[in-house]
């Protein structure tokens, strides 16, 4: 029973952290840093935003694989599919969520929102201590490579992002899509986001973690 609850928690991080995502890709200022190269080759190409986030998932655990020199580890490969139901959820939040606000107040209130799941969807699944979260898993793997906290890590993780949406677009399209100052917002925030809420939740959500 306590692992049927460890599990439950973890789809609902991924969840929260999934419509944190959508979210801020509703706000009108940018979509999230974690979104931004899947949203803008979703966008250049018209695929679905979820199918084209399985694709990066995937990418980005083969990037730990070679970082680690692990080919066949089972503990990564289970990102995969942790991918899959993340890019499920994304297209479920995506067609529900329809709404984009023109007022800058309750814009400006989204992408608070957003910061918030985001990071919050983050600090669950990495303290369920199961399977992380493709981009999580890499930025974890980050953080341990340089000696810096998650949030650091997380800052620079979506950094990278942003700069590489930016070459995707120039290349393929001519102009930017989806960066705007919702994302370097996001950038710093989010990070340092998980980070205080890390802080204050770790030690509860590891007592789960460890069931």
């Amino acid at each position: 029973m306590k692992k049927i609850i460890r599990f439950l928690i973890y789809l609902l991080g991924l969840g929260t952290l999934s419509l944190g995502v959508i979210l801020n890709t509703r706000t009108g200022y940018g979509v999230s840093p974690l979104n931004s190269m899947p949203y803008a080759v979703s966008e250049i190409f018209n695929y679905k935003l979820g199918t084209v986030t399985i694709v990066f998932y995937t990418c980005y655990v083969a990037i730990e694989m070679l970082l680690l020199g692990k080919i066949m580890d089972i503990k990564l490969l289970m990102q995969v599919p942790c991918g899959i139901i993340f890019g499920a959820y994304t297209n479920l939040f995506s067609g529900l969520i329809t709404y984009e606000p023109s007022n800058h107040i309750i814009r400006t209130a989204f992408l608070v929102l957003a910061i918030f799941l985001t990071a919050l969807g983050v600090v669950i699944t990495v303290n369920m201590n199961l399977v992380p979260n493709p981009p999580d898993g890499l930025t974890d793997l980050i953080a341990k490579k340089l000696g810096k906290d998650f949030g650091f890590a997380k800052n620079i993780f979506d950094s990278i992002s942003i700069l590489v949406t930016i070459i995707i677009c120039l290349v393929f399209s001519g102009h930017i899509i989806g960066i705007g100052v919702g994302t370097v917002v996001a950038v710093v925030m989010i990070g340092r986001t998980a980070a205080w809420l890390n802080k204050v939740l770790k030690e509860k959500l590891q007592v789960i973690g460890k069931w």
